[in-house]
């Protein structure tokens, strides 16, 4: 069995340097009281987080973050959910 970085379509460092951050940064969120959760599971509150900054994000005067506001805007990360007992 081949590693998981073979059937992506980004470079494996690009692709390394992405998962660290973003685990970094659930982790921070975590500790920073976004979190839900109990003794069994505890899940990052992203959206929670989202509107907490909501105000400050949207004063942010950079056209690289406009373009990737844009981007994520219409073309939004798809999020598994259960529906009748099934990932979808």
């Amino acid at each position: 069995m081949g590693s998981p970085f073979d059937r992506l379509n980004v470079d494996r460092q690009l692709a390394s340097e992405f998962l660290a951050t973003f685990a970094r940064y659930e982790f921070a969120l975590k500790t920073a009281g976004f979190a839900d959760g109990d003794k069994n599971k505890v899940d990052a509150a992203w959206d929670r987080y989202a509107r907490t900054i909501d105000t400050a994000f949207a004063q942010q005067n950079s056209a690289e973050l406009a373009v990737a506001s844009k981007y994520l805007i219409e073309q939004p990360p798809k999020k598994q959910v259960l529906v009748n007992g099934t990932v979808e």
